[in-house]
């Protein structure tokens, strides 16, 4: 371990900018920053153990420069172009749900796994309401508007007569074992997708 030198790690840090990213290369700073730290650390209490360093070759290293990365964001026009093509696809339930999927993304901000994590329990309706839960287990209401709630409220009336629709195929189909037990891909697919 002590013929690693400053020039190692660094050489090892612009190759994970070039592959990876800098905020990985930060990572990897300050992981191996720890490491050599520690090294050091085991050299002053028993110098002649083997294989550890006599000091850090990171001491005077600084570490790599993370930019603030910009997040794009769609056009307006192209935001209401997909609401427009869900809201006008004829009544077809993939349509109706990702009308509504759609609608509460762009008007609340949620985030992806907020959204997925959903449930019917959340949303008042009446009040234009769906509690959230965050980052860190926190929970917070965001607002929907009227146009976003009857979507919602579309979606849901929806939703009912295809999972009776769906559970009455499933019923009759090879996939159904074990006393009428759904197995397999069939309760996944069918139910995590609605």
């Amino acid at each position: 371990a002590d013929e690693i030198r400053a020039t190692h790690v660094q050489r090892f840090l612009s190759y994970v900018i070039e592959t990876h990213s800098a905020s990985t290369a930060a990572n990897r700073y300050r992981s191996l920053r720890q490491l050599f730290r520690y090294l050091a650390e085991l050299c002053r209490e028993d110098p002649e153990e083997p294989g550890i360093i006599p000091h850090s070759p990171m001491v005077s290293m600084r570490p790599p420069k993370v930019g603030k990365r910009v997040v794009p964001v769609m056009d307006l026009a192209d935001v209401k172009l997909m609401v427009k093509m869900c809201a006008n696809g004829g009544g077809r339930f993939e349509d109706i749900r990702d009308n509504a999927i759609l609608r509460i993304f762009f008007e609340t901000g949620v985030r992806l796994e907020e959204q997925a994590t959903m449930t019917l329990e959340a949303m008042d309706l009446k009040t234009r309401r769906i509690k959230v839960l965050g980052k860190g287990d926190k929970e917070r209401w965001v607002k929907i508007g009227p146009k976003t709630a009857l979507a919602v409220s579309r979606y849901l009336r929806a939703r009912e007569g295809f999972v009776t629709d769906l559970r009455e195929r499933l019923a009759h189909s090879p996939v159904v074992r074990d006393g009428g037990r759904i197995i397999g891909e069939a309760l996944w697919v069918g139910f995590k997708g609605t």
